[in-house]
């Protein structure tokens, strides 16, 4: 793809929280860290952990150490923001993986999208609704995430034919990660990016929380309501603040 000019390196701060680095973009900037990465054809990795990502890479570290060679880590939950500004290391705001995607798409140039994960016909769904929103953006190719692993060499030459800037995977955390890691060097001119279930967002399946649930950190929780077998997941959110006041509190101790 063809960007009207070449963007200069953005320059950003890396911080670490609960041992997993994230970088201190605002939404704009990030927008235009992913740009970057694009214009660049060198490819790239970008991960979005919310709260219950992070508590899990303390306890995981394969997922930490892919957490670690991203190129662009941003902050999706309000709580990942909380802990920042509660341990004194003030991320400017949240950057969702959706918002990040949509103000990308809004953009005038904003190549050639592939879309994997979630299951079938969800993807396609999204697609025909990406294409109705954002009618610049150019959607080259979609499969859903149930596949095996013998069938994993099959998507990556689909997704070789289709030669997009970015691939989109939804399959989850840290499936999604996992096989960006073990598959980034197949495909080294994309840049791959983990999107948990925007797809089901996008297709209408799922519905995004309101503002007012998202300003009071409450979406995690919304999405809880529709989505019931989550709860195990949820249940970690509780742990995370804990452990940060922790932190805070251990911090204070020995000031």
């Amino acid at each position: 793809m063809q960007f009207s000019s070449s963007p200069s390196p953005l320059l950003f701060q890396r911080i670490r929280l609960l041992n997993t680095p994230i970088d201190a973009l605002s939404l704009r900037e990030a927008v235009a860290r992913l740009q970057e990465l694009i214009a660049q054809s060198r490819g790239g990795l970008v991960c979005t952990p919310d709260t219950t990502a992070l508590w899990r890479a303390q306890k995981d570290p394969s997922l930490r150490a892919i957490y670690e060679e991203a190129d662009l880590i941003t902050p999706d939950g309000t709580g990942v923001v909380w802990a920042s500004r509660l341990l004194g290391m003030a991320l400017p705001e949240r950057v969702s993986g959706i918002d990040l995607l949509e103000r990308f798409f809004a953009g005038a140039h904003t190549g050639r999208v592939f879309l994997l994960g979630a299951a079938p016909g969800v993807a396609e769904r999204a697609a025909l609704k990406l294409w109705e929103r954002y009618p610049n953006l150019q959607i080259v190719g979609t499969h859903h995430g149930y596949f095996r692993p013998d069938e994993n060499e099959q998507i990556i030459s689909l997704i070789h034919q289709a030669q997009p800037d970015l691939v989109l995977v939804g399959l989850g955390v840290p499936r999604q990660e996992l096989w960006m890691r073990e598959n980034r060097e197949k495909l080294n001119r994309s840049v791959l990016m983990g999107v948990g279930g925007c797809f089901d967002v996008w297709a209408g399946r799922l519905m995004r929380a309101p503002l007012s649930w998202q300003r009071l950190g409450l979406e995690w929780l919304y999405r809880l309501v529709q989505e019931p077998k989550r709860l195990a997941r949820a249940l970690t959110i509780p742990l995370f603040v804990l452990e940060v006041w922790a932190l805070k509190l251990t911090h204070l101790w020995w000031r």
